[in-house]
């Protein structure tokens, strides 16, 4: 049988409506203490939108002491290693959802 890419899909539980997936990619689209900003919240949206099936973030920091200083011109990365971190990401996900 020949799949689609609109065929849909499953990780284990997770069903998915395509094939269509996004790859984790580093968009520096955080804030400077390393949430998500409204401009990716607007990217994940125009993805969902876009009937992308499934996205995946960028890498993020799980540490403070790895973020790496802003003077060496990388984009903003996210930060996942505090609770505070958590409100933000559900805006995201439930914006996109």
């Amino acid at each position: 049988m020949i799949s689609s890419l609109f065929d849909t899909a499953s990780i284990r539980d997770l069903q998915l409506k395509n094939r269509f997936v996004r790859s984790a990619t580093a968009e520096g689209l955080a804030t400077v203490d390393g949430c998500p900003s409204q401009r990716l919240k607007d990217v994940y949206c125009a993805l969902a939108d876009g009937e992308v099936g499934f996205i995946i973030t960028s890498g993020s920091y799980i540490e403070e002491w790895e973020k790496l200083p802003e003077t060496l011109g990388f984009l903003s990365p996210f930060a996942i290693y505090d609770d505070r971190y958590i409100e933000p990401w559900k805006d995201v996900i439930n914006a996109v959802h």
